[in-house]
């Protein structure tokens, strides 16, 4: 028995939507945090912190080769790394900021994070777990 026009999209564009959910989740970067912080942070107080201006807190990078990075700084800031690292250089040159701690992997952000109270980082979001808090969503 065929189904009608109709059904046939529909179907279609349902299994469609389902394939592309995990594509779609990859997409999502949670900028997290220490479920203990009870600070609350704008996306620009975010945006300073990465660029360099930490504060009080303890703020976790990827490494250059990671596209996670990448696609963060674009995300966050719509610049690319060597806009990052030319802004990140020229702050550190006048004294006026340090860049975020680099550490190797998502995985050892998200440790680190979660261990730490003052800690923020950025993860793929769908490894995002009761560990830490998302203080930011970036699609």
């Amino acid at each position: 028995m065929r189904m009608p026009a109709s059904q046939s999209w529909i179907a279609l564009l349902v299994g469609a939507l389902l394939a592309a959910a995990p594509a779609l989740a990859a997409e999502r970067i949670a900028v997290i945090a220490n479920p203990a912080l009870e600070d609350t942070l704008s996306r620009e107080e975010i945006a300073r912190l990465f660029l360099g201006r930490n504060g009080s807190y303890r703020v976790y990078d990827l490494p250059d080769r990671s596209p996670l990075k990448a696609r963060f700084y674009e995300k966050l800031l719509g610049k690319t790394l060597a806009q990052v690292n030319a802004e990140r250089a020229r702050l550190a040159f006048s004294g006026r900021g340090t860049p975020p701690e680099e550490l190797i992997s998502a995985k050892a952000v998200k440790s680190a994070v979660a261990s730490d109270p003052r800690a923020i980082g950025y993860i793929d979001g769908r490894e995002v777990d009761e560990t830490v808090k998302v203080l930011l969503w970036l699609e």
